[in-house]
């Protein structure tokens, strides 16, 4: 992935809008992923190149969570 081709708007792992407030609205001051965790497994999924310039959505962090902790408890 080349730096033309990242969506700042789109997830970068399954490709649906992140629903990013700060890339709708310039003056936006906060996101939702802010206050949350994204563990180091979940970011190494983000392909090169698109790290910290699209934002993981609130979707596919709530999955990779509940996939882990699921995991965890067997």
């Amino acid at each position: 992935m080349n730096d033309s081709s990242i969506e700042a708007s789109i997830c970068p792992l399954c490709g649906r809008p992140n629903q990013c407030p700060m890339v709708a609205d310039p003056d936006a001051s906060a996101c939702w992923c802010e206050d949350e965790f994204f563990p180091p497994e979940l970011l190494a999924q983000v392909p090169e190149g698109a790290a910290r310039k699209a934002c993981i959505c609130q979707k596919c962090l709530e999955n990779h969570l509940g996939v882990n902790e699921g995991t965890r408890s067997n």
